[in-house]
């Protein structure tokens, strides 16, 4: 990976653009984190328990 010290400007450009593309309102790092997070969790049934504080 290049870095970004001395990337060119189009390379900066293009990674700028990626941090503020946006889907669904939401920028792109942010939705894929709770996309991920989302997936981890179903798939150790995670949530059920994680948001009624275990008790259900």
């Amino acid at each position: 990976m290049t870095n970004m010290t001395q990337a060119s400007a189009t390379e900066k450009k293009g990674a700028g653009d990626l941090l503020r593309f946006k889907i669904f309102g939401m920028p792109l790092p942010l939705y894929a984190f709770a996309l991920i997070t989302l997936l981890l969790s179903h798939f150790y049934n995670a949530i059920p328990t994680d948001l009624v504080g275990g008790f259900a």
